[in-house]
């Protein structure tokens, strides 16, 4: 389904005045974008490394957004919508987790609420990161975030964005060589 489409459906469903006309547009909207919110799931359960099923993710989420009943803008802020939704998610898994392994008593420490604290995380590569991602453009950070925690590729991520591929492979050599840089020379200094 076109983003257009997408877009008019999520109109469609924001503004239904009966719960029917809501149900029915609510199983349309689900049929056309499942499957890319499976893909996204999965990626984020992988990197996550939670046992979590993706469908199951993507059913709780679709649970939370269907009670947010928010006007989405497009395609484009509802995927959003829905990976921040599946992120709070695993936090929250992965919190609750931890917290069962400490006797369930103890707070975990947060450097955000995108960024869970683990035993074993070094957390100064941790901070390293996070400075080398601030020293990026919103955009910038955008096209990472679409890389890397949404697991989309350089063609996917210029799509999504708007931009032509070629101009998207060039911005991602740019961020890649800003990255690098930042990150050695935080290398540099732990050693």
């Amino acid at each position: 389904m076109t983003g257009g489409k997408v877009t008019r459906l999520l109109r469609d469903w924001s503004a239904a005045k009966s719960d029917a006309e809501r149900e029915r547009l609510e199983n349309a909207l689900v049929a056309s974008q499942y499957d890319e919110l499976r893909k996204i799931a999965r990626h984020l359960v992988a990197s996550d490394q939670i046992q979590t099923r993706p469908t199951g993710l993507v059913d709780e989420v679709w649970m939370r957004l269907t009670k947010i009943r928010a006007p989405f803008r497009g395609r484009q802020h509802y995927i959003g919508a829905a990976i921040q939704e599946m992120r709070r998610s695993l936090i929250d898994r992965a919190r609750r987790r931890n917290a069962s392994k400490r006797g369930g008593h103890a707070v975990q420490e947060t450097l955000d609420e995108g960024v869970a604290v683990a035993a074993g995380v070094d957390l100064d590569r941790v901070i390293a990161v996070r400075r080398a991602l601030a020293g990026l453009s919103p955009p910038q950070q955008r096209f990472v975030d679409l890389r890397y925690r949404e697991g989309y590729t350089v063609q996917e991520a210029a799509e999504i964005l708007g931009i032509n591929v070629d101009t998207a492979k060039k911005r991602w050599r740019v961020i890649e060589a800003a990255l690098v840089q930042e990150l050695s020379e935080w290398r540099g200094n732990a050693s």
